[in-house]
């Protein structure tokens, strides 16, 4: 056996399979060529769009209450500093959204303004099919066409499989933090 794959004498064996999309050759255990990853176009959300936005929402922020989600998005949708999309797979299926902002200050950035990335989000069944990478890759290349040269982004401690998701796609950690807040009572 050579990587995994038997060989066989005197035929050629082609054995394709997918992996994030890609389909990789094989012939006697080495690899012949593999196809490449499939683009995902990002598509400004629209405001006839705000049902399946908050759908999708509510499956990555599923602890927060209708009347937040609606307001939050209301305000996300009327700034100039926020930019949301929908995640189109090839084939014209809608497979997620990114929410994204353009922040003054990012710790562990040099620059300013900084894109950042608010919120990623694939559906379960677009997922270990590449579409992420792909997601990362038209969200960098949007960085680039609005000129910002840094994208910072953050996930909660727990979610182990966010981290290793943005470790994967060469993003550096920068700090770990428990963040806190309190209303200010404008009265006292």
């Amino acid at each position: 056996m050579v990587g995994g794959w038997r060989l066989r004498e005197p035929s050629t064996r082609r054995i394709t399979r997918p992996l994030y999309n890609r389909y990789w050759v094989r012939s006697a255990g080495n690899v012949i060529s593999e196809s490449i990853y499939k683009p995902v176009k990002l598509l400004p959300i629209k405001e006839n769009q705000f049902a399946l936005w908050k759908e999708m929402r509510e499956d990555v922020y599923g602890s927060l209450e209708d009347e937040f989600h609606e307001k939050e998005m209301k305000q996300i949708f009327s700034s100039d500093d926020w930019f949301c999309y929908f995640l189109e797979n090839e084939n014209g299926q809608i497979t997620g959204f990114a929410e994204l902002s353009s922040r003054n200050i990012v710790d562990g950035c040099l620059s300013s303004p900084v894109a950042y990335l608010e919120g990623l989000y694939l559906k379960k069944e677009y997922r270990g099919m590449g579409q992420g990478r792909e997601a990362m890759n038209a969200i960098k290349n949007w960085c680039k066409n609005k000129g910002f040269t840094e994208l910072g982004m953050d996930t909660e401690l727990a979610n182990i499989n966010a981290q290793k998701f943005f470790k994967a796609m060469g993003l550096q950690e920068t700090y770990r933090i428990v963040q806190f807040r309190t209303r200010i009572d404008p009265g006292s």
